[in-house]
């Protein structure tokens, strides 16, 4: 259970890194659609991941057909890569989108946490992995070039991490 609660912490620290996600549904016929979406402020407690859309987009009616998500990090110049899968659900949550809110929303939900169209994708968690690569840029290239010229398989050494079957 502690190195659950540390790769918590780890993966919280690692997304907030990232920034960014992609978020991935499936539409109608099982085709993948995959978007960015901007991170929330919040500690990630290894079961939830919280992000704003609107009403009235695709992905409203995507995890509404097929609730299955996979959403990734990464931040490759810091050799970080995140990625979960679970469910998701649209939630019309007042209390909690003033939680959740971040005054860089207002860009795409310009009346604030009163628009009538904002709604947030809440993400439960049933799987999740990090890896952090412990070399990068110029070790990184060596590597592979030494790799290619003696035909063996460059040290992937890093950090991986996993958190699995919370629901």
């Amino acid at each position: 259970m502690i190195e659950e609660k540390n790769n918590f912490k780890r993966m919280t620290d690692l997304m907030e890194e990232c920034q960014v996600a992609m978020l991935t549904t499936f539409g109608k016929g099982g085709d993948m659609h995959s978007r960015p979406m901007g991170h929330l402020q919040y500690e990630f407690d290894g079961r939830h991941l919280w992000f704003f859309t609107s009403a009235d987009s695709a992905i409203v009616s995507e995890i509404e057909s097929d609730s299955s998500v996979n959403v990734t990090y990464s931040e490759p110049k810091k050799q970080i890569y995140v990625a979960a899968s679970g469910t998701g659900e649209i939630i019309d949550d007042r209390e909690k989108i003033r939680e959740l809110w971040t005054p860089l929303a207002t860009a795409w939900f310009p009346k604030g946490v009163d628009d009538p169209s904002l709604r947030l994708i809440k993400i439960e968690v049933a799987n999740a992995e990090y890896w952090e690569v412990q070399f990068g840029g110029l070790k990184q290239i060596i590597a592979i070039a030494k790799a290619i010229t003696t035909g063996e398989q460059p040290d992937a050494s890093g950090v991986h991490g996993r958190i699995g079957s919370l629901q």
